[in-house]
């Protein structure tokens, strides 16, 4: 539950039905785990941003992260290439879509159409990091 959308629907459910919950890995950490890439080191901090934000606010969001894992991008895509465009982070970006799945795929965001962004897709920005 972990920006997921069973989050909401438990809230509905759970009071008048009994529901377990079955803890397992989280998109987040699938996403980072498929891309290879740490999400956070030592003293380093991780931001975990929506992209359904306003344009600006993701602007002073990303510009004040060191690590960012941007989620729920699908229709959002358009807006969050040129956020990362303008604030020069662009070739730092990682785009991975339907983690852990036999079709998941993995490229440097600044290679990805718009049209072809899916719902289950996340961007990781690892500043200075080496991306693949």
């Amino acid at each position: 539950m972990f920006y997921g959308s069973f989050a909401g629907i438990y809230v509905r459910l759970e009071p008048r039905y009994p529901v377990t919950i079955v803890p397992g890995v989280s998109s987040l950490t699938a996403c980072a785990a498929a891309a290879g890439l740490p999400l956070v080191q030592r003293d380093a901090t991780l931001s975990v941003i929506p992209a359904t934000l306003a344009e600006d606010e993701l602007v002073r969001r990303l510009a004040a992260s060191e690590m960012a894992a941007i989620i729920k991008i699908g229709r959002h895509f358009a807006k969050l290439r040129r956020v990362l465009d303008e604030l020069g982070l662009l070739d730092d970006a990682v785009y991975v879509e339907r983690a852990t799945l036999p079709n998941q795929r993995i490229a440097r965001l600044a290679e990805i159409d718009p049209a072809t962004v899916p719902y289950f897709a996340m961007a990781l920005v690892c500043r200075g990091e080496a991306v693949r």
